[in-house]
């Protein structure tokens, strides 16, 4: 991948895809749409009116513990 010291440029994103979040501080859920970085899977909340990337998308990443 190449992406150096500075890390991914995320300049190959996905089409923009909506989803609905379930947010615990939220009463009713909201369809919100994200991009994501074809090169590194990052995810990045996506504004359809200005048509630009917004900040990144939390990462909800659950790495299970090995047995022991």
């Amino acid at each position: 991948m190449g992406f150096g010291i500075l890390g991914c440029p995320h300049n190959h994103l996905s089409f923009p895809i909506t989803t609905v979040e379930r947010s615990p501080a939220a009463a009713a859920e909201q369809p919100r749409p994200h991009v994501t970085c074809l090169d590194c899977g990052r995810e990045f909340w996506y504004d359809w009116q200005r048509m630009r990337r917004l900040a990144a998308r939390p990462q909800n990443i659950y790495i299970p513990r090995r047995a022991a």
